[in-house]
């Protein structure tokens, strides 16, 4: 994604392996491992307290549907 001869120093590790991990997510036949790893590294981004949806406070949710239905409409 970011080329070879790019000078990664000043990029946090955390986002590289963000990057890497969302190159494999598109290749793997099973990603559940991917994106558990994936929520734990977005963790100390995600904004709490700003907005519902990027929150889990909401349990009773059904996301189940939502790209089914996205890609059927």
């Amino acid at each position: 994604m970011f080329g070879e001869k790019q000078d990664y120093s000043r990029v946090p590790a955390s986002l590289l392996e963000i990057v890497e991990l969302v190159e494999r997510y598109f290749e793997a036949e099973e990603v559940g491992a991917i994106e558990q790893r994936l929520g734990e590294l977005f963790e100390p981004y995600m904004r709490r307290g700003k907005d519902k949806a990027h929150t889990d406070a909401d349990e009773d949710r059904d996301d189940s549907n939502d790209i089914e239905d996205a890609v059927v409409s």
